[in-house]
């Protein structure tokens, strides 16, 4: 038994060891044999000098969904990039931002992490604070001036937590990703009115998308 104890609490050492290095990785938007090395040795003297929370792996990696999801987040970065770029370099047009507030659907400190990262790695967002407790994060979205703006940007942000939940997520968070996915698919193809009544502005409130928004525009 104590065996075990021991090999449970090396394999989930490593798995943060693991973590923490492609943390650092990103931190540093590469991934040579330097910065691997260097974050492996830096995540290994943090474990070993430092009390860190266990490493708790709620679900599985699922390798296709892993594959999607770092394709959809290099997709990402590369038009995000652009677009960016384009206002940056535009005389006319005047910089706005707005601060989100994302009521993420998962407590896995993992997931949360990937996901701040992933934001954060996409030019023109980034994540200011992190409620872990309640799982929300504070994101400043760049050149949004319009409610239609602030809502793309929220979208975007819980599609990237939903392909890391389907890339690492639990049985049941996959399928509250897959329920939220179906919600979104018959609301479009509802439209704007169903059945004969117009359908309330408010943000949907289910356990998979609580999210609410708060702006502030330059003056």
């Amino acid at each position: 038994m104590r065996l075990r104890q021991r090999l449970r609490a090396g394999w989930q050492e490593l798995l943060t060891i693991i973590v923490l290095t492609v943390v650092w990785c990103l931190l540093w938007g590469k991934a040579d044999a330097f910065t691997v090395i260097g974050g492996l040795l830096i995540s290994w003297m943090l474990v070993a000098l430092f009390y860190l929370p266990p490493l708790e792996i709620t679900g599985r990696l699922h390798p296709l969904s892993a594959a999607y999801a770092f394709v959809r987040l290099t997709l990402d970065i590369i038009r995000a990039s652009m677009i960016v770029a384009t206002q940056a370099l535009w005389p006319w047009w005047r910089p706005s931002g707005a601060v989100v507030r994302f009521d993420l659907h998962t407590t896995d400190d993992l997931i949360i992490t990937l996901t701040a990262e992933a934001i954060s790695l996409v030019p023109g967002s980034l994540v200011v604070e992190i409620d872990r407790n309640n799982g929300v994060l504070y994101v400043h979205a760049f050149g949004v001036r319009t409610a239609a703006d602030i809502e793309r940007a929220r979208c975007q942000a819980l599609d990237q937590e939903a392909r890391i939940i389907m890339a690492l997520g639990s049985s049941s968070e996959r399928q509250a990703v897959r329920a939220l996915a179906a919600q979104r698919r018959a609301d479009a193809r509802r439209g704007p009115h169903h059945d004969g009544g117009p359908v309330s502005s408010q943000p949907h409130t289910a356990s998979v998308d609580r999210s609410k928004t708060t702006s502030r525009e330059e003056r």
